[in-house]
């Protein structure tokens, strides 16, 4: 195995599955018997390529947020032993999935009697009609805590019954042909207490913090009206005095100083943070060269520089007469339009598309990925979102205030706005053209480009 590259290990997987359906078979007729007991679970993986069809954004058991999974069945016999693995789409649910597997069992492997065994989610009502009306099919699955609660409520499960020993069972008219087993697992009784008591008295904890900030008049537009409290009916919904109200609507306090929630608090001292950030930055920092000085040494990537900086100022125009235009908001809705187009064409300039990467040599993708992890870019090698480009062009959120007030103004404020769009869109599409092009040199990539001059780049060659 230590000679083998990534292509000897997908060589490998291809083979298996051309051979998928014959093995299975061979493993169902080894293992499974009539009336076997089968056990199936789903599960999910996270996915980190673009041109999956099954990979899907949905809740990620792996705990990535943000990145499309795909999902996988497994089916074992009952020592857990697997038998056969299906592949599914990342948002689909885990009992559609289960029939499907029925269905292979029975007509693929040829087993015409089992027990089906699945957790609460993955045998649904609907499933259990339908292997109700086949023959030959039994199955094993939870109820629901509400389910549980109603056969309580019922009388038809009494806690006592379990007294003497933690199982029992039980038969339920809302259950014909059904057989309840009730079970109490003292241990998992006692953590849930515990945690249940720890919660409570965290709960209390913060109420008790909550009343002081109230009491003492620090809570932020908080009711301090005591006198309407007294006044008010305890049955009816609560509501705010005229007093509250009103700081609210002005945020300002009866001193007239200013009266901030906690989150504009915070994002006041957040600006004010990155605004004396970029000032020290400008005083301190030693300029970085620009995107063609970077690209001096090399033709091909000289030339990708000037195509897309020749894109970048069509662009920019468009963006300055989407400012002159007084219309509220339209200006970033071009931006993001105009963003949205033009940072996956400067992208392809240098052969960094998501499709383009995933079609490269896997040692090659590997470079390019370290590069783009090095120079810290988020747009590059990734489909263009909204997400994507407020988080790389933070400093359009300055815009749509700054921006945005100055359009108002006639004819002055106007060209001022016009001046913001051109310049926005100009400084990001040159930090973008700038990232293509460290991510190029120190991955030593072949350009797409037109003409004779395309080559491969190499630290230091002319």
């Amino acid at each position: 195995m230590a000679s083998c590259d990534e292509d000897d290990l997908y060589a490998a997987m291809d083979w298996l599955l051309e051979r998928q359906d014959t093995i299975q078979k061979k493993l169902a007729a080894r293992h499974l018997s009539e009336g076997a007991l089968v056990l199936y679970e789903l599960s999910s993986s996270y996915f980190e390529g673009s041109s999956c069809p099954l990979a899907k954004l949905d809740y990620s058991r792996d705990g990535k947020k943000g990145l499309p999974q795909v999902n996988y069945g497994l089916l074992t016999d009952a020592r857990g032993c697997p038998l056969a693995v299906s592949v599914h789409e990342g948002n689909v649910a885990d009992s559609p999935t289960s029939m499907p597997e029925v269905k292979r069992l029975r007509e693929q492997f040829g087993v015409k009697q089992l027990v089906m065994v699945g957790d609460r989610g993955m045998i649904s009502s609907k499933a259990i009609e339908e292997m109700r009306e086949s023959e030959g099919i039994a199955w094993i699955t939870a109820l629901k805590s509400v389910s549980i609660r109603a056969l309580v409520d019922q009388g038809q499960l009494q806690l006592d019954f379990l007294d003497e020993r933690n199982l029992l069972e039980m038969s339920s008219p809302d259950y014909p042909g059904e057989r309840l087993v009730a079970c109490r697992n003292p241990e998992l009784a006692r953590l849930r207490a515990h945690r249940r008591e720890e919660l409570l008295a965290a709960t209390e904890r913060n109420l008790e913090k909550i009343k002081a900030r109230v009491e003492a008049g620090r809570l932020m537009f908080a009711d301090t009206d005591q006198a309407a409290k007294t006044t008010r009916d305890p049955v009816a919904p609560a509501a705010r005095s005229k007093a509250a109200l009103r700081k609210v609507s002005s945020r300002t306090l009866d001193d007239d100083t200013p009266a901030h929630s906690f989150a504009r608090l915070m994002g006041n001292h957040d600006r004010r943070a990155r605004y004396s950030c970029d000032i020290l930055h400008s005083r301190k920092a030693e300029p970085m060269p620009s995107a063609l000085e970077l690209a001096a040494d090399h033709p091909a990537l000289k030339q990708a520089v000037q195509r897309s900086r020749a894109l970048l100022h069509k662009r920019a125009l468009v963006a300055a007469a989407a400012g002159v235009v007084p219309l509220p908001g339209l200006d970033w809705a071009v931006d993001a339009a105009l963003l949205a187009r033009l940072i996956p064409r400067i992208s392809g300039e240098f052969g960094l598309l998501p499709d383009q990467i995933d079609r490269l040599a896997p040692s090659q993708r590997e470079r390019v990925q370290k590069a783009v992890a090095m120079v810290g870019s988020v747009l590059i090698g990734r489909f263009i979102t909204r997400d994507l480009l407020l988080r790389a062009a933070q400093a359009i959120g300055l815009r749509l205030s700054a921006g945005q007030a100055a359009r108002f103004v006639p004819l002055a404020g106007q060209a001022v706005s016009a001046a913001i769009g051109y310049t926005t869109l100009r400084y990001l599409g040159e930090q973008h053209i700038k990232d293509c092009v460290r991510v190029a040199l120190a991955a030593q990539m072949r350009l797409p480009g037109p003409g004779p001059q395309d080559s491969t780049l190499t630290p230091g060659a002319p």
